[in-house]
């Protein structure tokens, strides 16, 4: 969920047992279709998180940043860590409260920094870890506030006054860790609150740093409405769970990502590191399955997907579909268009089915075709979800530009809008589609004409009067320049047959006739 300023208690399974694995960084090369993929890795999180910093940092770096590492910790000073790792252009190491990891200290050693910046007090980073740092040669200095809230303010001082600023849950890391690539990236302090008040020492560090732009990344769960409204935000990034909420963070803040961070969702320590690399953050289980439209229609050919941790963080399956990945550029894309909407509703229903208009019914006649197509591996690029919604201010014809815009800027391989017919009285009924033989690109008129007519035939086998495919002018259909075809699914002026095209099975029956004539047409 994207949330506009004027417009539109997570308990974590931080107790799960931490994947250990010995695999070393190993880099995979590209195959077929995907880009390259990397992954990076070690014996346990801290070696991981050793590995990432080399990585990141190949020819050594002049300081180190020192964070808790273990799940009790929450990874609460973490969050903070990448917008200090760019200020200070310092790779993230990870540590035991009590002790240095071999792995850590192996890193530093590496590494030849001068300076290391020790996170939290000595309750998250014990003396006994900052002594061992000294005995190394290293000069130690400790960001400590009396709590989280306050050490991430401390952290976010240490870049100077900025217009704007990240703002996360303190208590709920998962969604949380998401910011850091941006906050990295982009130098955009992190700053905490909590579920339902805003501390004072994030207040004091907002006026202080004359912040006036805040983006707040998790749900009203975990930070509750009052609290957004209380900050004057300016956007909320979220989804339903970690996974959503890292994609809703990637579309929105990185417009075009080069490369990838690929972590485990319940390894959330590999994402403290991997924020440094300034690349979106994207959470998988055992499958791709869930981030697959998102990383096939925003990667290109040359992009690089880092794997963060081993395979029993992130499984061989994983680290195989992105070798496999078909990219942008290469998967099939279809443009699907829902006609109408915003103050434009087109026809309206007038029987059982109460006050239902023909943008609405579009819409869910569009999504569900939309999902039955990505199940086939199509490329999935609805035109509401980018265009400004109809009001007063934008025309007709500035409406369906930007409809066809949409299209053709993404060099999209099929271009179809959604439509329900009207006629007065209750005598039309039926199915029809409709090309453009006149269209600007001359090459694309035989597929849309065949296309037209056998998307008509197979919706007409459902049981609807098939009243053909027909040569029209529609500006979609002229001036898109790849195969186009308006479908209008039925009349909303007939009762009966208003109530049949609302049905959700016969949607279903619809859709899955559009998307198997789709399908069958180009052998996808």
């Amino acid at each position: 969920m994207r949330k506009r300023k004027g417009r539109m208690t997570l308990a974590l399974l931080l107790t799960a047992a931490m994947v250990l694995t010995m695999t070393p960084a190993l880099a995979f090369a590209a195959g077929d279709s995907g880009g390259q993929v990397n992954r990076i890795s070690g014996g346990n999180r801290y070696d991981t998180a050793a590995q990432t910093a080399l990585g990141a940092y190949p020819n050594g770096a002049a300081a180190v940043i020192i964070a808790r590492g273990d799940n009790e910790g929450q990874f609460a000073d973490g969050l903070a860590a990448s917008y200090l790792s760019a200020v200070k252009e310092a790779p993230i190491l990870l540590t035991s409260p009590g002790s240095l990891p071999q792995e850590t200290e192996d890193a530093v050693k590496k590494l030849k920094p001068d300076t290391a910046y020790i996170l939290g007090g000595e309750l998250a980073v014990s003396a006994a870890v900052a002594g061992k740092l000294k005995s190394l040669g290293l000069k130690v200095e400790r960001l400590q506030g009396a709590n989280r809230y306050a050490t991430a303010a401390m952290i976010a001082a240490q870049g100077g006054k900025t217009d704007t600023a990240l703002v996360v849950s303190g208590s709920a890391p998962a969604d949380s860790l998401v910011a850091g690539p941006l906050a990295s990236s982009e130098k955009r302090p992190i700053l905490l609150v909590s579920k339902d008040s805003v501390p004072g020492e994030t207040k004091q560090a907002i006026a202080g740093l004359n912040i006036k732009t805040i983006d707040v990344v998790g749900g009203e769960t975990v930070v509750s409405k009052a609290v957004y409204e209380k900050l004057g935000a300016s956007a909320r990034y979220a989804g339903h769970d970690r996974i959503e909420t890292s994609l809703e963070v990637a579309k929105n803040l990185f417009p075009a990502p080069q490369a990838f961070s690929i972590v485990g969702y319940l390894n959330l320590a590999d994402a403290v590191g991997a924020a440094a690399y300034g690349d979106p953050i994207i959470y998988v289980k055992n499958s791709l399955a869930e981030v697959q439209p998102y990383l096939a229609g925003a990667a290109t050919s040359s992009a690089r997907f880092n794997i963060f941790g081993g395979p029993l963080a992130v499984n061989s399956a994983v680290a195989d579909a992105l070798q496999k990945l078909k990219l942008l550029g290469e998967i099939f894309t279809v443009v699907l268009d829902a006609g109408h909407g915003g103050t434009d509703p087109g026809a309206v229903s007038s029987v059982a089915t109460g006050s239902l208009t023909e943008a609405d019914l579009n819409e869910q006649q569009t999504r569900i075709l939309g999902e039955l197509l990505q199940g086939y591996g199509v490329n999935v690029v609805y035109t509401r979800d980018i265009i400004p919604e109809r009001d007063n201010s934008i025309s007709v014809s500035q409406d369906l530009q930007n409809r066809v815009d949409v299209a053709n800027n993404l060099n999209a391989d099929l271009f179809l809008s959604i439509h329900h017919n009207s006629f007065d009285g209750q005598s039309a009924h039926g199915v029809e589609t409709y090309y453009c033989s006149s269209k600007l690109v001359a090459e694309t008129v035989e597929p849309s004409i065949l296309l037209a007519k056998n998307i008509v035939d197979s919706i007409a086998e459902l049981g609807f009067y098939n009243r053909g495919h027909k040569d029209n002018i529609f500006m979609v259909t002229k001036y898109t320049t790849m195969p186009s075809v308006l479908i209008e699914a039925g009349f909303m002026s007939n009762d009966a047959e208003v109530l049949k095209v609302a049905d959700k099975k016969m949607q279903l029956a619809i859709a899955q006739a559009i998307a198997d004539t789709i399908i069958d047409f180009y052998n996808l």
